[in-house]
């Protein structure tokens, strides 16, 4: 519907009489069409701002604790709602579950720490909330592609 309106926006002739009042029309409709489906309407926005809101709060919960165990029940009372209305909020607007997003974080600062300091693998993974070195390399492995050790090392040999 839009690019039809693009098109005949496109055709009219500017000898036309009323060709700006026409293509303003044409433009006001564009632009309506496309407010309506970006689903600004005000229906929503509140529901949506709450949502997002709560997933703030989630998420700020999980960055100053990423350290210390953390439990889908722990994320959901940050964010003042159930556990289940919390796995359906970060599936909407992550696409992945709060441990897998608590997974990663907790993977992305390792990586900073492996980067950025000194500390062995050891004080990083317990640092990073990832229990033991051995767990550790397993689940860093797997995320990364390679070993906290081949890591830091790639890393420390492209900032020669």
């Amino acid at each position: 519907m839009i690019l039809e309106l693009i098109k005949k926006a496109f055709l009219l002739s500017e000898k036309e009489v009323g060709y700006e009042i026409k293509l303003r029309e044409f433009l006001a409709k564009i632009w309506l069409l496309i407010f309506k489906s970006s689903n600004i309407s005000g229906k929503n926005t509140t529901k949506d701002t709450k949502a997002n809101e709560r997933i703030k709060l989630m998420m700020l919960y999980i960055h100053k604790n990423f350290s210390e165990k953390i439990s889908v029940f722990d994320i959901a009372k940050a964010g003042y709602m159930s556990e289940r209305n919390c796995f359906r909020a970060f599936r909407e607007c992550l696409h992945m579950t709060p441990i897998e997003y608590v997974k990663n974080y907790r993977l992305q600062k390792a990586c900073n720490m492996l980067i950025y300091s000194n500390s062995t693998i050891s004080v990083i993974s317990q640092e990073c909330g990832l229990g033991s070195s051995s767990y550790f390399g397993k689940i860093f492995r797997r995320y990364i592609g390679m070993t906290p050790i081949e890591y830091r090392q790639r890393w420390q040999d492209s900032n020669i």
